[in-house]
């Protein structure tokens, strides 16, 4: 099920429709729930769709997908509801890995970017082991992400072959802790999905040169991989649930042209 958190959000008429999904889980009616936002954080849902029906499509048995930045390890929880949801009708395997601090944000020199007017360091605790407890197959990396991702990658780049990274879920409130995370997604090609899926949940009231916005901006100038907004997609999706406007524009992918199935076909099952 959701984490508590989420399930705050989930009103009792949305309830008892996922309820009875549940009951007869199928591909097209899940993504009904999805795009009408009746279940809580579906732009996880979504996320996570996009990147398992392309991973399927183009062969992979199993992708990872990571956040970064875990608050007391909600969004984890409802990423594994996800997952459980989506492997009813989809025969695809995830990987998932949190990174977070137990500690809360971390105290950097201070900056201009870093939006130090809205987040400090300390927000965001490991509050209590609940959602802890209520985690399966979740790996956590607790620690500093300017260390953790390049020990991750180190330990783990051999597997991305086979289990490709198709998903990466930004919550890192800084500028600088998102210029470290964004350190995953320089890689060769052949670690990714062709296109790979990015979640910035944290563009809200702000500029585009300070916090994820600037450390985006900077990626794109000094990558050949580009981070992308998605055409239409928010547009679109807010004929159905009218929160999307804003937060499909959070949703984005990165095309790794390299990658040698970029043009083989898979379904678009948006567009």
């Amino acid at each position: 099920m959701f984490s508590s958190f989420s399930q705050k959000y989930l009103k009792k008429k949305n309830k008892l429709i996922y309820k009875k999904y549940k009951k007869k889980p199928n591909y097209k009616d899940y993504l009904n729930l999805l795009k009408k936002g009746i279940v809580p954080r579906a732009y996880y849902g979504l996320s996570l769709l996009m990147a398992a029906r392309q991973a399927k499509d183009l062969g992979f048995k199993k992708i990872k997908v990571f956040e970064l930045g875990c608050d007391n390890l909600d969004g984890l929880v409802d990423i594994e509801n996800y997952v459980n949801d989506i492997k009813n009708f989809l025969d695809i395997d995830f990987e998932i890995f949190g990174f977070t601090l137990k500690g809360g944000l971390p105290k950097y020199k201070e900056n201009k970017f870093d939006r130090l007017y809205r987040f400090r360091a300390g927000q965001y605790k490991l509050r209590n082991n609940y959602n802890l407890n209520k985690l399966k197959y979740s790996k956590i990396i607790y620690g500093d992400i300017k260390n953790t991702i390049p020990k991750f990658i180190k330990k783990y780049k051999k597997s991305f072959t086979n289990s490709p990274i198709g998903l990466v879920i930004f919550d890192l409130d800084y500028y600088s802790s998102t210029r470290f995370g964004l350190n995953l997604l320089k890689l060769t090609s052949i670690n990714y999905l062709p296109r790979t899926y990015v979640y910035f949940d944290d563009h809200s009231f702000s500029a585009f040169d300070e916090g994820e916005r600037r450390a985006i901006n900077e990626f794109n100038k000094n990558s050949k991989f580009k981070i992308s907004d998605i055409g239409e997609l928010a547009e679109q999706l807010s004929t159905f649930f009218d929160k999307w406007i804003y937060l499909g524009k959070r949703i984005k992918v990165i095309n790794y042209y390299k990658h040698p199935k970029f043009n083989k076909s898979v379904e678009q099952i948006l567009g």
